[in-house]
């Protein structure tokens, strides 16, 4: 079961040799090959048989041009199933001399997405996504996965009345790694990849989905194992089987890793993962399957793609911006909790008639000022619109109070320092050991947050403190 340990998308090249049609890619094309590079990105390397190599230059287009980029090729087999291709970008472009001493020319494409249909007609059964990033930080694995490998041996002594011998010789290895749940009557499994070759660094693993899963589960999915694992879980693609493992569709990406980033963050889960007082630190599967389906169960009514997609970007951003960029994460999460909870806020600091009197007042104490230009006297009636609105610190401190969080004063003073990134001011005194673990803090406080809403624990860890002791979530670092 090859297909089970990795993606494997080096036989592309041989099993779908028939170009069917492409804006980019010519028909007198001879072979080529689809790899991924150093940076995981998806890479074709065409051969072709002309040797003119000016009708395979690109039009050149104004420097500064951004456009979607629309460029396919689509593949077929002997068998007619189906390769295709999109996203397609030429970054090299060569004339070679080859063996036979003709002339011929290479050109290396980056490629954004590619996808086989080998029996699109069968039912699916499994889903095997494969992704990098992943893992449980200093959690062991809680479960083994297990490879049985058979070999028989067939001896033939003698030519003219041979006799022949069989033997068959077993192997086993296992190891612990990998994860067991069900969610939404799902059985998941997720864990290492073994036996792929691929550098650790990576982290390279699988999320196995048995039963119908749709795309949107599959979404969900993987953004509530991010946040649970505290890292960044990059998708590069998938393979789909039917009941009895035959191969529906493969399907591989060029990932979005931001120049690797994501790979040098550690793994911290935001809260604790292990039993309500475990003596040791293990996994429990009750845990994570009740704080997976509350992601789940509550990911559309709290906007969380747009909330883990600025949580994740500010966990790698540079630290005199962790700041401001964790602040956005708090500042949007309560703006979607007011909107969702209206009652429990008020946007105004007094009623609309009363301010109606005020606004009136002050409009008309405004028009008898004598020596001032129409440009100031705009200005002035802006921030007198502006001036009943409830200021955001006090938005902020309601917040907290309505969803029962409580905030110390380590945790006041580092909410503060996201106006010094925003504004671009010095770190005081050039105490670069304190900016650092404020943005802990300002982590934690992103974590408290989300964790509450969501309802995915009562506890979270504190990355402020040595150790990094685990707190009830009410609780603030002190």
């Amino acid at each position: 079961m090859k297909y089970f340990q990795w993606e494997y998308i080096d036989d592309f090249g041989k099993n779908f040799k028939n170009l069917t049609c492409s804006d980019i890619i010519h028909k007198n094309i001879i072979s080529y090959e689809i790899k991924r590079n150093d940076s995981y990105e998806l890479t074709m390397n065409c051969l072709y048989s002309d040797y003119d190599i000016h009708q395979y230059q690109q039009t050149k287009k104004p420097l500064g041009t951004v456009e979607y980029n629309n460029t396919t090729a689509n593949f077929k087999n002997i068998d007619g199933q189906e390769l295709s291709l999109s996203g397609l970008t030429i970054v090299n472009l060569n004339a070679k001399q080859v063996d036979d001493g003709s002339r011929k020319i290479t050109t290396q494409l980056k490629v954004d997405k590619l996808k086989a249909l080998v029996n699109p007609s069968l039912e699916p059964e499994f889903f095997i996504e494969w992704v990098l990033n992943i893992g449980l930080g200093s959690y062991p694995w809680p479960e083994s996965i297990e490879t049985l490998t058979n070999e028989e041996l067939i001896n033939k002594i003698g030519s003219q009345e041979p006799l022949t011998f069989l033997s068959n010789t077993t192997s086993c290895g296992s190891s612990m790694s990998c994860c067991h749940i069900t969610i939404e009557g799902i059985d998941i499994y997720f864990g290492k990849a073994l036996d792929c070759n691929i550098d650790n660094t990576f982290s390279p693993g699988f999320i196995l989905y048995k039963g119908k899963a749709s795309d949107e589960f599959r979404s969900k999915f993987i953004d509530a194992l991010s946040f649970m694992v505290g890292s960044k879980i990059i998708y590069i693609g998938n393979i789909i089987l039917d009941i009895e493992h035959k191969i529906i569709s493969k399907e591989a990406i060029t990932p979005n890793t931001m120049n690797g980033l994501f790979f040098k963050e550690p793994k911290l889960p935001p809260c604790s993962l292990a039993e309500s007082n475990a003596i040791y630190l293990l996994i429990d599967k009750k845990t994570i399957e009740n704080f997976i389906s509350n992601f789940i169960f509550k990911y559309e009514q709290n906007e969380i793609p747009h909330i883990l997609w600025l949580y994740f970007h500010a966990i790698i951003a540079p630290i005199h911006l962790q700041a401001v960029c964790f602040g956005a994460v708090l500042e949007f999460t309560q703006k979607a909790y007011i909107k969702k909870h209206k009652s429990s806020f008020s946007t105004k600091l007094v009623t609309s008639e009363k301010w109606k009197e005020i606004s009136l007042s002050l409009d008309n104490a405004i028009e008898n000022i004598n020596e001032i230009d129409e440009s100031a006297l705009s200005i002035l009636r802006n921030k007198i619109s502006n001036l009943n609105n409830t200021p955001q610190d006090i938005q902020t401190k309601r917040f907290f109070e309505v969803i029962g969080i409580n905030l110390g004063e380590i945790e006041k003073n580092s909410y503060k320092r996201r106006h010094d990134a925003a504004h671009g001011n010095k770190t005081p005194n050039a105490d670069y050991i304190s900016l650092i673990r404020e943005n802990k803090v300002l982590r934690v406080m992103c974590n408290r947050v989300i964790i509450k809403i969501l309802s995915l624990s009562d506890n979270y860890c504190d990355f402020y403190t040595l150790n990094n002791p685990c707190r009830n979530i009410c609780d603030p670092i002190d």
